[in-house]
């Protein structure tokens, strides 16, 4: 066997399961944790969010629309994340991942440029970063 480590088959998709998921492990139930797995590999890695809506979860989990209702009341009563529904039956509602149960750090909120001078700022920053970009 050589040194050279290991690496993943594929480049994308990959989640870093830590103590936050072994902490999930240990308290849900098996279809709870099932549907926790598939929101954190689903989620938005730097906000730690997703939307979507009942019959996405229904489908990705083969299970019925009871059972995955029952599960999203078990990760909203054991604290692992938050949810907001859809503002009617068309649309779709977003889940949080909670931070004891995210394994990344989210990204901080970014305010919108109030003025032109603010927004013309922010972009020199932003390609000041670049080595390529000399302003």
């Amino acid at each position: 066997m050589s040194e050279q480590g290991f690496r993943l088959k594929h480049s994308t998709g990959w989640f870093a399961a830590g103590r936050e998921v072994s902490r999930a492990l240990q308290l849900l139930s098996d279809g709870a944790f099932k549907l926790y797995i598939h929101l954190c590999l689903t989620a938005d890695r730097s906000t730690g969010r997703l939307k979507g809506d009942h019959a996405d979860w229904v489908k990705a989990l083969g299970k019925s629309r009871r059972s995955v209702v029952a599960y999203l009341d078990e990760l909203r009563r054991q604290g692992v994340c938050k949810t907001c529904s859809a503002k009617n039956q068309h649309g779709q509602g977003q889940i949080e991942i909670c931070d004891a149960f995210w394994p990344y750090e989210r990204r901080p909120p970014q305010q919108k440029p109030q003025s032109l001078g603010e927004y013309t700022a922010h972009i020199r920053r932003l390609l000041a970063g670049r080595a390529c970009v000399k302003i």
